[in-house]
């Protein structure tokens, strides 16, 4: 990293009912961003709730992130990261806030296209989430609209899967019709679990989708750190 380039300060949103901060962790060891943290805005005794309640959970907590960061290094340079439904979150948080203090956002995995049913795998705790399925077409079309009409796609960037997934179907992965901003695919050869004896307790597809190899991270990781917005 040369002196003359900027880092970023990363925000990194949690999926529904999540508990990992495994990007987190991997970003920290790579040292190549300037700040990081991982919020959750839906924690498991919400997760019945109206999904408005944990947007504006995530925009108080994204607040409180830019107040410290302010302290600690001046002007915030602030990338949005949301994986799986954190992408949704992220995405509307930014929407209702006009990006105020956010550069850019990033969606992985997320189920972004809101005329590609997204239903949460058989016996999986997401099941709980009823309301937040039901509404992410709605706010999947706001959001979009949103982009469009105020020309702000260039400030999102898409990764997504190449390999099957149970979770967040690949058609689900992407907006519908054209999208300007940066839109990258995980390479087949990476795009698979790594979780060992723990993935087999899932089907192929949803273990994909929880479980990463260390390639997959290093490319998101190196995907979060790099520039586009200045």
């Amino acid at each position: 990293m040369k002196p003359s380039e900027k880092l970023f300060d990363v925000i990194n949103v949690g999926s529904l009912m999540g508990t990992s901060r495994r990007i987190e962790k991997a970003l920290q060891a790579r040292g190549r961003v300037r700040y990081v943290t991982t919020v959750f805005p839906t924690p498991v005794s919400s997760a019945r709730e109206d999904p408005q309640e944990g947007v504006t959970r995530l925009i108080a907590m994204i607040e409180e992130r830019v107040v410290d960061i302010r302290v600690k290094f001046g002007e915030p340079r602030v990338k949005l990261v949301g994986l799986s439904n954190g992408s949704c979150q992220a995405l509307v948080a930014a929407m209702q806030t006009n990006f105020r203090d956010i550069l850019s956002v990033m969606s992985i995995e997320g189920p972004l296209h809101p005329d590609v049913q997204v239903a949460p795998p058989p016996y999986s705790p997401l099941a709980a989430c009823t309301k937040h399925y039901a509404r992410r077409p709605e706010l999947m079309r706001q959001v979009y609209d949103y982009l469009l009409i105020n020309r702000m796609m260039h400030r999102v960037t898409i990764l997504r899967g190449s390999a099957h997934d149970d979770v967040v179907p690949l058609e689900a992965q992407v907006f519908p019709g054209d999208f300007h901003g940066r839109l990258v695919t995980f390479p087949e050869a990476i795009d698979h679990d790594d979780g060992g004896i723990k993935a087999q307790l899932f089907s192929k597809g949803s273990a994909k989708h929880l479980f990463w190899s260390d390639a997959k991270m290093a490319m998101a990781c190196a995907e979060i750190e790099s520039g586009g917005i200045e």
